[in-house]
């Protein structure tokens, strides 16, 4: 059963800019052409102003029915109230493994993943012939040599 096709309008706040809300509206724009029974509207909302919107708004009823976010406060959400678990079951299977583990607490689904960090272990072989096998050899060292770490775009 497709949930969406409950309501009419689906309202989703986001706090992307330049080219991550325009991929965000052209799959919007995309499922809703598809006729599934509800239309999607994304709300943009200032990235600074995001948090404490949503805190005010969702207890009074004025806030989204989705919204996008990083998972960190998810605890913090379902404690205030300011998410529900899904109603209806959701195969969490059919997800990348590991991605939705995080949106689980207490057996109840909370959200879903929309995006995820790869890690990537990059070394020189010819400083050193085999990556570390563990983080001991990580951390302490593997012949005289440390590992340096750095966010790559």
């Amino acid at each position: 059963m497709n949930l969406l096709a409950l309501v009419a309008q689906v309202v989703l706040w986001h706090a992307y800019r330049g080219g991550e809300e325009a991929a965000l509206q052209a799959a919007i724009v995309q499922y809703n052409a598809q006729g599934h029974g509800a239309v999607v509207r994304a709300v943009p909302v200032p990235f600074d102003a995001y948090s404490q919107k949503r805190a005010a708004a969702i207890p009074h009823g004025n806030g989204p029915d989705l919204f996008i976010a990083s998972h960190e406060g998810i605890g913090e959400w379902r404690r205030d109230g300011l998410i529900a678990p899904f109603s209806a079951g959701l195969d969490t299977g059919l997800l990348v493994p590991g991605t939705s583990a995080p949106l689980v607490v207490a057996g109840e689904v909370l959200g879903l993943p929309l995006g995820w960090k790869s890690l990537a272990l990059y070394h020189r072989t010819d400083q050193l012939p085999s990556a570390p096998r563990t983080t001991d050899e990580l951390f302490g060292g593997v012949h005289g040599h440390y590992a340096l770490a750095y966010e790559t775009g």
